[in-house]
């Protein structure tokens, strides 16, 4: 089967699925922690079903909840789900409603614990647990995307909104880079989709990349978010806590916005496609398809990550004409400085090594603590494999010969590049660098 087809065929099934999703019964959904299986209740015949293997559901029993508390479910609805630290208790929130449930697997029973009444505000929001505290980052409602961040009150049984101390991304919603980093403690939020109030409604996305730092409760800019992943082809994201997954079809993009890194994995066999329906344990991620019909895909990022091949920064900071200007300044003083330095004191360039020289330093620094480099490794480093013995020797000492007098005019090391006998090979002399003459070329290579 050629690609056209096989992308034909995945056209084909993922439109399919959507439409079951569409028409399936109202669920309330999740995945088991420990199985890495999913579960849901139907909150119509109030039946707990369990996945047993991919695509494979068994009923475990009813559940035990008051009718009164799903009259306000919607026909339609979706939800997200947080785990407690020992799973004793797992929460959902519907999604357009600020509806909190609480259930508790041991005992079966399902409870609603807000008491929500202003609703249809967070459609497609961004939902994260922080310390144990139930989160939700802006989201559509009322003819418009927000950026209101609001965190769930389990004492009043009420949503209350977050007060940043400044202003942040425009809006924030599900078709962005959107997530909660529970190790640098920080909401991450760029590219979310918006849309002006015309006649047209023409959708665009927000380039710009934000952080939202808990602890002095202020966004921060990073900066704009790389071209390449803006693309309309390549819109599916997922944050697994620690990196943003982008599927694309025929390649995948791996996203580290701490490290500020992108890389992009490739693999022409198979396509890159998704049920929006993930779930992360440790380091693999776990890709859902539908319920009858299974599909279940996973893959460890970290193996990807072995094969996959640097992109580029996942945003750069975009510089203002102001910020030109007074680089140009600050450049043109140092400039005027430089030269008077080199007037009075004579050309400070007059020592400095040449390539081959930096490129013999800079070995002989990284084999500095595991016994230097002998002449054959001086002779590969400085690529004398050509010549033959005699040059590669004469060459070999004059290189040596000249950094030593370099340093010695630089730094007053008289020999920098240290020479023995190999004790394994007496025909093998061993270079080293002076300690002192280390400590000094950590400086000049910083």
């Amino acid at each position: 089967m050629n690609s056209k087809a096989k992308f034909l065929l995945v056209l084909f099934l993922t439109i399919s699925q959507t439409v079951q999703l569409n028409a399936k019964s109202r669920e309330i959904r999740w995945v088991d922690y420990k199985t890495a299986l999913r579960r849901k209740i139907n909150v119509d015949t109030k039946e707990l079903r369990s996945e047993i293997s991919s695509g494979k559901w068994e009923v475990l029993g009813k559940v035990n909840v008051d009718p009164l508390a799903l009259k306000d479910l919607p026909e339609g609805f979706e939800n997200s789900y947080f785990h407690t630290a020992n799973d004793s208790h797992i929460y959902f929130t519907i999604f357009g409603t600020g509806q909190v449930y609480e259930f508790v697997p041991n005992t079966t029973t399902l409870r609603r614990i807000d008491q929500t009444y202003y609703r249809g505000y967070n459609f497609g929001s961004i939902p994260f647990v922080r310390k144990g505290k139930l989160y939700s980052a802006g989201g559509y409602g009322f003819w418009h995307y927000s950026n209101v961040l609001t965190a769930y009150n389990f004492d009043k049984a009420e949503w209350e909104a977050v007060i940043p101390q400044n202003e942040g991304p425009e809006v924030i919603n599900e078709y962005g880079f959107n997530g909660y980093s529970s190790k640098e403690d920080v909401f991450y939020s760029g590219a979310s989709t918006d849309e002006n109030l015309f006649s047209d409604l023409k959708r665009f996305r927000i380039k710009q990349f934000f952080k939202y730092d808990f602890k002095n409760q202020q966004w921060t800019e990073l900066g704009s978010i790389n071209e390449e992943l803006l693309a309309r082809n390549s819109r599916e994201i997922y944050w697994n806590g620690t990196y943003f997954i982008q599927w694309a079809l025929n390649k995948l993009y791996i996203i580290d916005p701490v490290a500020n890194e992108i890389y992009i994995y490739k693999n022409n066999e198979r396509f890159f496609v998704t049920n929006k329906e993930y779930f992360s344990k440790g380091d693999t991620i776990y890709n859902y398809w539908s319920d009858d019909n299974g599909g279940l895909e996973y893959f460890s990022v970290k193996e990807y990550l072995k094969n996959a091949e640097y992109l580029g920064p996942f945003y750069s900071r975009e510089t203002p004409l102001l910020h030109y200007l007074l680089i140009f300044c600050i450049m043109c003083a140092a400039a005027g400085s430089f030269w008077l330095y080199k007037r009075n004191i004579g050309n400070a360039r007059e020592g400095y090594f040449d390539p081959s020289e930096e490129k013999l330093l800079l070995a002989l620094m990284k084999r500095h603590t595991k016994g230097g480099l002998n002449s054959q490794q001086v002779n590969d480093v400085l690529m004398l494999h050509t010549k033959s013995f005699d040059n590669q020797r004469r060459v070999r000492v004059n290189v040596i010969n000249k950094i030593n007098q370099k340093m010695t005019h630089h730094y007053k090391i008289t020999e920098a590049i240290l020479r023995s006998t190999s004790a394994e090979d007496k025909r093998l002399s061993i270079y080293k660098l002076d300690p002192e003459a280390y400590q000094r070329l950590k400086e000049y290579f910083k």
